[in-house]
């Protein structure tokens, strides 16, 4: 299993200035932060885009993953809650890049940018004093960040191709065989995703229910990198259930006190409910464990996008009318 390099950190850390009040300062911001999670993976297209580093060998699939990646890479960034599990994910960051056959400048180009990206949402959204500690936080974080995933990508691909002597073709094979490998290897020991504030409702019924959900979600994550077919078909079964249990809760207390567009929440609900039990009946006739992590990661970007947008806005009208 790999982790985030130890002596990286420290030489960036020190020569970025990241301190620790720096999380402290991110964290206090989060609610605000993370809904640009959206523009963030965009921006990472755009460069990725532009950098003419794009070939038929590279999938839409691979890239829609890779730019979800971003997108939560960068909503634990902000969040900064486990910044040990952050330094990983960092880590893997720059691995899942080297995997997909980019080069390490297009990683970097868009970590320089983003902090652009990062001052001028702040400047638009918080207060002059808050905007000026957050963007100078997240550029010193940042910093550390640029270091890792440099030293992932090199560690992935470049050295160990280096001393090997081996041509581009020779390269290329190794790049698409050993690194996913060592992706593999260590995707179980970070948290695909993990509760915080920003996704809170301020409702503590279907707060808890969604903690749950993530709960499972992560545990179904973790569970893969077992590799054992009772354990896993477990974790999605236990997934699944949570799931037709908590859209249950939260219909039954919309109508209770009449929040508007319920209508939409039950279909959005009978969509992803849908798409899951018919995945789990996949899974019981097939049983590939590599499916799983796709699944897994589609789930998170829906869940996410579900709790920050149409149950956040449920949550507002329900508090407004005395509900906690």
């Amino acid at each position: 299993m790999w982790t985030a390099d130890a002596r990286v950190v420290e030489r960036a850390t020190k020569l970025s200035g990241l301190c620790p009040e720096d999380w402290a300062t991110l964290a206090s911001s989060r609610r605000v932060t993370c809904a640009w999670s959206p523009a963030v993976g965009a921006l990472w297209r755009k460069v990725v885009s532009s950098s003419g580093v794009l070939d038929e060998s590279i999938a839409g699939a691979q890239l829609d993953d890779l730019e979800q990646g971003v997108a939560f890479w960068f909503e634990r960034l902000v969040s900064s809650e486990n910044e040990q599990e952050l330094w990983r994910e960092t880590t893997f960051l720059g691995l899942s890049h080297a995997a997909a056959g980019f080069p390490n400048a297009v990683l970097l180009a868009f970590l320089n940018r983003l902090g652009g990206l990062v001052t001028i949402n702040a400047a638009k959204a918080l207060a002059i004093e808050q905007a000026v500690a957050v963007g100078a936080a997240f550029t010193r974080i940042a910093g550390v960040a640029i270091a890792l995933t440099a030293h992932a990508h090199h560690l992935g691909v470049d050295s160990a191709v280096a001393q090997l002597g081996v041509g581009p073709h020779l390269m290329a094979r190794l790049r698409g065989e050993l690194v996913p490998k060592l992706i593999a290897n260590g995707q179980g020991s970070i948290a695909l995703m993990s509760w915080n504030d920003s996704l809170a409702s301020g409702v503590g019924e279907l707060d808890g229910w969604h903690q749950e959900l993530v709960d499972r979600l992560d545990r179904l994550h973790r569970a893969k990198s077992t590799e054992h077919g009772p354990e896993l078909g477990l974790a999605l079964q236990e997934l699944a259930d949570g799931l037709v249990e908590q859209a249950a809760v939260e219909e039954r207390l919309y109508a209770a006190h009449g929040v508007p567009e319920l209508e939409q929440h039950q279909q959005l609900h009978r969509q992803l409910l849908t798409r899951v039990m018919v995945f789990v009946e996949q899974w019981r006739t097939t049983q590939v464990a590599e499916q799983l992590e796709p699944f897994a990661r589609t789930f998170r970007g829906w869940f996410s996008e579900h709790l920050r947008g149409a149950d956040r806005t449920a949550g507002l009208f329900l508090r407004a009318q005395g509900v906690r």
